[in-house]
């Protein structure tokens, strides 16, 4: 009967230690999805900050929209930027409503607005080849107003070309 009892307490033993090697595998793969999930987290800040930047950096933006000018054939005749300063929630009138039902407690960070008014010209063409690329630039523009002059209306250029004149905005992130 001794030897029976020891047999059973070194199967005990070894069950208990089974038993707990499986919870350390189990709470180290917790901890590995944890970690993975915290990488992807970075991944998403890195790819949001590039869309929509950390701070206001007015001359990036004004610098992108000068390379896509330049990239659809446009001539980029002249630019003026004003700061809207820091709302929280979206634009436009969806905006009061995001605030009624935003709580009190919310994480939304507040974002800032940069109202760019450009002068561009060239050929039609060349402007809806810049209207595509700046649709698909990793930076948020929203075109607020576009005017449409013919060529003969901006100082006697040559004919096929226009003047477009364009209200442009572009959001940051706010620093609190």
């Amino acid at each position: 009967k001794p030897a029976y009892d020891e047999s059973q307490e070194v199967k005990s033993q070894q069950l208990g230690h089974s038993l707990f090697l499986r919870e350390e595998q189990a709470a180290i793969v917790k901890v590995q999805e944890l970690v993975s999930a915290y990488q992807t987290q970075d991944e998403i800040q890195d790819a949001l900050s590039l869309a929509l930047p950390a701070e206001e950096d007015a001359a990036g933006a004004l610098a992108q929209i000068y390379g896509i000018a330049r990239s659809a054939g446009l001539q980029f005749q002249s630019a003026s930027v004003s700061s809207q300063g820091a709302r929280a929630g979206s634009s436009g009138s969806v905006e009061a409503e995001a605030e009624a039902e935003t709580p009190a407690f919310s994480f939304q960070k507040p974002i800032g607005a940069i109202t760019i008014a450009l002068q561009l010209s060239g050929s039609y063409e060349s402007f809806k080849e810049f209207l595509k690329l700046f649709e698909n630039n990793l930076r948020i523009f929203d075109v607020r107003n576009i005017t449409i002059r013919p060529g003969s209306a901006i100082g006697g250029q040559q004919a096929g070309t226009y003047g477009f004149n364009l209200s442009v905005a572009t959001y940051y992130q706010v620093k609190q």
